[in-house]
């Protein structure tokens, strides 16, 4: 005998209330599968990220380095210039 609620739907059976509840259940963890899939991407992306601008830093680096050693070089040739008694005033 089935028992009814105050609009008159019939309560479901056990058996039917435990499918419906397995396929909430199978729902819910989709979605959480689906949420978790989403955040290791965007923790990729933001890996991806800090490591190009890592490098980009490290490029920076390097060529400032290469900058200052090219006006170290140039501050040499030219003591060495004015040690052979050149003009630079002329340059």
């Amino acid at each position: 005998m089935a028992r009814h609620d105050g609009e008159g739907k019939p309560y479901p059976l056990s058996q039917e209330l435990i499918r419906r509840l397995e396929e909430q259940l199978e729902g819910e963890r989709q979605r959480a599968d689906q949420e978790s899939q989403r955040a290791n991407q965007e923790s990729q992306r933001a890996e991806q990220e800090r490591q190009r601008s890592a490098q980009m830093e490290q490029a920076l680096q390097h060529e400032r380095q290469q900058a200052e050693n090219e006006r170290l070089e140039k501050l040499r040739l030219l003591e060495k210039l004015r040690q052979l008694g050149a003009d630079l005033d002329e340059l």
